[in-house]
């Protein structure tokens, strides 16, 4: 019993050695091999970085780490339980790809599961342990996997920081649509983090409370600034944005077969839209959270030598509104289909009826109304389905108004279709409801499209 004791006691001892033994020697080969390669720590803010979120692609890279149970934490095996957790972050696509590419070459030297919520902070908290050897890495994914993460030939976002010598790097972004165009200008000499980005915007009528552009004389356009704490591939992803512009004449862009009764404008305004991720603001770690409030204001009445009419003639007028709505965007996952948003709001405009005669100098009010008995409101919900990454985004919006003034009601659907975010098409559908004459311009059903171009450089 004794020498069996003593045997026990020889080989525990002896394999402790071993270990020891083994774990120095990989200490070894691990300084060995650092040596090898030259030190550019100095140079690691210069290195191309870029962040993968193509749903479909961060899942085809996680599953090879978990068929080769190779996913480490702490430098420890991870257990299946706390795998099946982090994993609903995968299936709810919030988990991005986070890549740093060697200085020297196109080999990459830094990979890492980035969760959604720790992008743009200094010192992210990764889902699971970085791997910091290209090689290592290719051995997981395989060498066409590892070869399609170093050529990029896919949606990312780089975040690489450039550097000038002279002057900054001017960039513009143009998207060309008859509904909402916008061209945006923005610089950049530093990572894409804390950036405000200007454009000048257009707006082709007002969902919220069944204003169709089919209908509208004029569009809203002035200038835009957005504050964005990350760049990323969804431009909906921005911190806050304020509007300010004025509604321009654009004249009716189709006869009506409808009663008379069209609408037109009257007077000049001012228009203001203040937009943001108030979850940000409110809540801690709550995030996609929108608020947007909208404004118009008239302050110059037209005269009748403004208008120029050619004969006496009737007509509507919506002069000032203001709409404020909540979308929380990002609620659930539909998997290819893309991520499901929900809002709800609030809309009230004013409606004046006119008459204008060539004889006369100024517009004639038809309706004896005070000021807050023309305002009309509208009570609206709206779901919708946005997915971005992969060759093909898409945004569909769904939007049910109530007018709880006049009984009233319509059914909407917005829809953008667009290929590697270049080229598209955009759809609007709204049809009116318990509508009667009084409103012509909603006693309609129309459908309207639209090419969409947008160039980005």
């Amino acid at each position: 019993m004794k020498k069996i004791l003593l045997f026990i006691a020889v080989f525990l001892f002896s394999t402790s050695l071993f270990a020891q033994e083994e774990a120095s020697e990989v200490r070894e080969l691990q300084t060995i091999f650092n040596s090898l390669e030259y030190n550019t720590i100095a140079f690691d803010d210069l290195k191309r970085k870029w962040i993968i979120n193509d749903p479909a692609l961060v899942r085809d890279v996680y599953s090879r780490f978990i068929v080769n149970d190779v996913l480490r934490l702490d430098g420890q095996k991870v257990s299946s339980d706390v795998v099946k957790e982090r994993s609903e972050l995968v299936f709810d696509g919030e988990v991005y790809l986070d890549l740093r590419q060697r200085y020297f070459d196109d080999q990459i030297e830094h990979f890492a599961f980035l969760p959604a919520s720790e992008v743009g902070k200094e010192n992210p908290v990764y889902l699971f342990d970085p791997i910091d050897d290209g090689f290592y890495l290719r051995n997981i994914v395989g060498a066409k996997l590892y070869q399609k993460l170093k050529s990029q030939e896919y949606y990312f976002s780089n975040i690489t920081k450039e550097e000038y010598d002279v002057k900054p790097g001017y960039y513009f972004d143009i998207d060309l649509n008859l509904f909402d165009p916008k061209v945006t200008f923005w610089t950049t000499t530093s990572e894409y983090r804390n950036k405000y980005l200007l454009s000048f915007f257009g707006q082709w009528g007002n969902d919220k409370f069944f204003l169709p552009g089919w209908f509208a004389p004029e569009m809203y356009t002035g200038l835009n600034l957005t504050f964005y704490d990350y760049l990323t591939s969804d431009p909906r992803k921005y911190t806050y944005s304020v509007s300010v512009g004025t509604g321009l004449t654009t004249g009716h862009t189709f006869t009506s077969d409808l009663p008379p009764g069209r609408i037109d404008k009257s007077a000049d305004n001012l228009y203001a839209k203040l937009s943001g991720d108030i979850g940000k603001f409110i809540f801690d770690d709550f995030e996609d959270l929108y608020l947007d409030i909208e404004v118009c204001m008239t302050y110059s009445d037209y005269r009748v030598a403004d208008i120029n009419p050619v004969r006496k003639y009737e007509f509507y007028a919506i002069r000032d509104f203001f709409t404020i709505s909540a979308t929380k965007r990002n609620l659930f996952n539909l998997y290819d289909l893309g991520m499901f948003e929900a809002g709800l709001g609030i809309a009230t405009h004013s409606v004046h009826h006119f008459e204008v005669d060539p004889a006369q100098t100024k517009l004639t009010q038809l309706d004896n109304k005070d000021y807050m008995d023309r305002f009309n409101h509208f009570v609206v919900a709206s779901a919708g389905i946005n997915r971005t990454g992969g060759l093909i985004q898409h945004n569909l919006t769904t939007m049910l108004g109530y007018d709880v003034t006049n009984g009233i009601g319509y059914v909407g659907a917005n829809l953008e279709v667009m290929l590697s975010d270049t080229f598209g098409m955009m759809m609007k559908f709204y049809s009116g409801f318990g509508v009667d004459t009084s409103t012509p311009w909603r006693a309609d059903t129309y459908m309207v499209f639209s090419p969409v171009l947008r160039i980005n450089y």
